[in-house]
């Protein structure tokens, strides 16, 4: 696994706040034995050590049944550990101060981030005379999915009053 899940994000927040401050990552899984069509024909014979796996096909039916891809992903072998070798990509400043308004379409350009001329002197004007600091490619490419237009109709261009 190589991001924690919101699920443990919660549960460790609770030991925390029980007093458990050493736990660092809970997890849950769910495990089946699935045992094809095929192996339960054998196994009814008692021909036990001649049992083979799952079809590819029976397994995708199955995972279409009980498996949500957008929020679980399939193990074919158990974790042992929450180790997996990858390395985060480290983060960059993007130098809006010292470049202006390129800067930003620069990394718009190399990020994919789909920020228009209007996001980009917005943001410019947001971290170079209010915030008075640069951007990291981190905060940029936030901005952008947090204000894309499915995510926050951002294209309404309206004005935001909140409490008023």
């Amino acid at each position: 696994m190589n991001f924690t899940t919101a699920w443990s994000t919660n549960a460790v927040s609770v030991c925390h706040a029980c007093g458990l401050k050493k736990i660092a990552r809970i997890e849950r899984s769910r495990r089946y034995k699935l045992i094809s069509r095929q192996a339960g024909k054998l196994a009814s014979e008692g021909k036990t050590s001649e049992l083979p796996g799952l079809q590819t096909s029976e397994l995708s039916a199955f995972l279409a049944l009980v498996h949500d891809r957008m929020t679980e992903c399939p193990y074919p072998e158990t974790l042992r550990t929450f180790e997996t070798g990858i390395s985060p990509e480290s983060f960059y400043v993007v130098p809006l101060i010292e470049e202006g308004p390129s800067a930003l379409k620069k990394i718009n350009a190399g990020m994919g981030l789909g920020l228009d001329d209007w996001d980009i002197e917005y943001y410019y004007n947001l971290f170079v005379k209010d915030l008075k600091r640069n951007p990291t490619n981190v905060e940029c490419f936030d901005l952008s999915q947090s204000n894309s237009e499915h995510s926050r109709h951002w294209f309404f261009r309206g004005k935001l009053i909140v409490d008023g």
